[in-house]
């Protein structure tokens, strides 16, 4: 039995490290006195800016009476079972005289 060498096809690939995905890599070697102080200053950062974000939240002012928030759908089908069931025309009209506050 003879052993026939295939033709190489148009369509493979180069025989490179690149697109044989055989290319070296940088492999951390991870031990406890990398990654205790680096969780640690990460939970330090991250507190850092937890307590800025509470100090600037302290001045939000709280909205009084009701808030009406209008929003747009897309690729939203109107045949869904639950929209046709709750649907209101009153409210699809811009009668806000027929909406409850509760």
């Amino acid at each position: 039995m003879v052993k026939h060498e295939q033709e190489e096809s148009p369509n493979r690939p180069d025989n490179t490290a690149f697109t044989q995905q055989r290319l070296p890599a940088w492999q951390p070697i991870l031990s406890a006195g990398i990654v205790i102080p680096g969780f640690v200053l990460i939970g330090l950062a991250f507190i850092g800016v937890g307590v800025g974000l509470f100090i600037t939240s302290r001045d939000v002012q709280v909205l009084e009476g009701p808030v009406f928030i209008y929003y747009g759908l897309t690729n939203y089908f109107q045949n869904q079972r639950k929209y046709g069931i709750s649907k209101d025309d009153n409210q699809l009209y811009g009668d806000l005289d027929s909406f409850k506050v509760r």
